[in-house]
């Protein structure tokens, strides 16, 4: 390829980067106002008109006390159960794509998981799923858009696989960026959940950045910068006027606990609860979606908009404006029973085949959660004796404790507990909120909560459980020490490999076979080229002496994402080791930790066996 098409094609690749980008900030802008409405004609009209939604609108009339409960229980019965009759037509839409989008950066096809009417099927339920009232995000369909857009536009180009799988992970850190308006957060979770190599994290930044340009030039425009509108940065601004005390150590170390409990509940209900949903995945949905509406409807709180709620609980409570929402314990009752509520009903919810997210509730359950706390440390400071809450409070206040920090504290320990990212949960939370004087705080809540979940003893996952649930294949987690095994031990020797003598003829003849990748040798079966059996294009791989330790075949795999790799002596071909291959002795070994690795024909690379 000459310099001027290789500079062509770069070209090219940026472009598709840069429109699936902007392109994913149109959606995100469009499935918020959607869902926002949706949302709000359960409680209600606007008698102004019904594009308005229920915080806009000067003429809001709920609905007859009468009937209202039955409007909104019918209306988020069908907002959740439309996108899950939806998903028979594409399989590959439901729940979160995150599990088979870190398959495919491992290395393994998942067919499915690109298809365009899996990114139609999404594209029209992530609305849906948002106005329903269920405990889900959007982040993680977003994600899986982003990357399903780049993975279509890309499939035209005469790029190598490697390039194809560097390209749209990049394009899928935007999808976190857009959804909590965190450039840095989508490269910080790409890089956590993905980890992608050094130029890919560069490519990652970018389409972070122009969606996030995009974004706030749509969504709220208040302020001017060189002629293009932007909003307000961050979902969820908040300043507080007050600094953390040293001894609120304690209260912060005791949400990173709570967080991390709950990161080991959470995979515990859903593997109990998915056998229940595959049966009868429609009537499970029903009755979800049902239950959450009635109970929720109940609670005033409970039917506050999440991003709304999330506000409320993260804003500081001001001596001159205690009439705020969440600023006195005499809401601390409706805080609890939606917090119980917010945190049994996700993990189920989590299950059902629907397009579905996990960040965004593991925000509002550890907020809420935060905010109790912090309620809590604020009743019982006031009921200290002066001389105590003298010394808890340097300038003598009883106003000291701030509840929004303990929620946004608790927000960022429930991320980590749930999906064990670390880093990540720190960088959104804090490029969420601007509140970087509490970074220490958010920083030792998130550390105790991933001790607290590896103390738990199983590094089982929510994605874990989905992956299990669909049969994703994927290279375990391995937490011993490999015995010091040879390749030699687990490798497929020549006499059971499909092999090719570098005859077209012979190559045609492999046009309708179910192998993935197939050796080229020569007459003397030396080594020459590893090529795709369906389009005859040579694949990425790298040799080794048969006599190489696994542990760094293994690790080599995992990092530079290769689906097989060939075994040589003195350039002669003995022999590959599949990532199958792979998956197959640890699990065989007891190695592995992760709950499923059954690969799906249909779907997913076949074992050259």
């Amino acid at each position: 390829m000459s310099t001027g098409q290789l500079w062509r094609l770069t070209a090219i690749e940026y472009g598709i980067l840069v429109f699936a980008s902007v392109a994913l900030a149109v959606v995100a802008s469009c499935t918020s106002i959607v869902s926002l409405f949706l949302s709000t004609i359960r409680l209600g009209r606007c008698d102004e008109s019904w594009i308005y939604s229920g915080r806009v609108c000067e003429e809001w009339k709920p609905w007859p006390s009468s009937v209202g409960w039955l409007i909104y229980l019918l209306l988020s019965v069908s907002f959740a159960l439309l996108p899950a009759v939806m998903v028979k037509f594409a399989p590959g839409a439901s729940m979160s794509g995150i599990p088979e989008l870190r398959s495919f950066f491992q290395g393994f096809d998942a067919f499915s998981t690109f298809k365009p009417m899996t990114l139609i099927v999404k594209l029209l339920g992530v609305g849906l799923i948002a106005a329903s009232g269920l405990y889900l995000g959007l982040e993680a369909p977003l994600v899986h858009i982003s990357a399903i857009a780049t993975s279509i536009l890309l499939s035209h180009l005469p790029i190598s696989e490697a390039k194809r799988r560097d390209l749209i992970l990049a394009s899928a850190s935007a999808g976190i960026a857009v959804a909590f308006s965190a450039p840095l957060g989508g490269v910080m979770f790409a890089v956590e959940a993905f980890t992608p190599s050094k130029d890919v994290i560069w490519k990652c930044f970018v389409c972070s950045m122009l969606a996030i340009i995009t974004l706030r030039s749509i969504v709220a425009p208040s302020s001017s910068l060189g002629g293009l509108v932007l909003p307000e940065t961050g979902l969820f601004r908040v300043h507080f006027d007050r600094i953390w005390q040293g001894v609120e150590i304690i209260p912060f170390a005791c949400l990173g606990v709570m967080g991390g409990l709950y990161g080991a509940l959470v995979p515990i209900i859903a593997n109990r609860t998915i056998p229940y949903v595959e049966k009868r995945p429609l009537w499970a949905v029903t009755l979800v979606a049902s239950v959450t509406a009635l109970l929720c409807f109940l609670n005033p709180i409970s039917r506050i908009p999440a991003t709304d709620l999330v506000s409320a609980l993260f804003a500081e409570c001001k001596v001159e404006d205690e009439s705020s929402l969440f600023c006195k314990d005499s809401r601390a009752g409706g805080l609890v029973y939606t917090f119980i509520l917010s945190a049994v009903l996700a993990p189920i919810s989590f299950t059902l085949p629907v397009p579905s997210g996990i960040l965004f509730p593991a925000i509002v359950i550890g907020s809420l959660g935060g905010r109790i706390v912090g309620l809590v440390m604020q009743s019982v400071l006031e009921r200290l004796p002066v001389v105590l809450s003298t010394s808890f409070c340097p300038d003598e206040s009883q106003h000291c404790i701030t509840p929004g920090v303990y929620a946004v504290v608790g927000a960022a320990c429930f991320i980590t507990g749930v999906t064990r990212l670390t880093i990540s949960s720190v960088v959104l939370m804090m490029e969420m909120t601007g509140a970087l004087t509490f970074v220490l705080p958010v920083m030792i809540g998130a550390i105790v909560a991933k001790w607290v979940n590896d103390i738990c003893g199983d590094t089982c996952t929510i994605y874990s459980s989905w992956q299990s649930s669909k049969s994703i294949p994927a290279l375990p987690d391995y937490s011993e020490i490999i015995p010091d095994f040879l390749a030699t031990e687990i490798m497929i020797p020549i006499e059971k490999c499909l092999v090719i003598r570098n005859s077209p003829l012979e190559y045609r003849s492999l046009t309708n076979c179910r192998y993935q990748s197939v050796p080229v040798l020569d007459e003397n079966d030396k080594y020459m080229d590893l090529v795709s059996a369906k389009t005859g294009n040579s694949e990425p791989t790298l040799v080794f002496n048969p006599q190489t330790s696994l542990i760094l075949i293994l690790n080599t795999i995992s990092k530079i994402g290769l689906r097989v790799v060939v075994l040589c002596t003195d350039d002669v071909f003995v022999g590959l080791i599949t990532r199958s291959d792979l998956v197959k002795f640890l699990e065989s070994t007891k190695i592995s930790k992760t709950v499923s690795t059954t690969i799906s024909a249909d779907d997913f690379e076949i074992d050259s066996e």
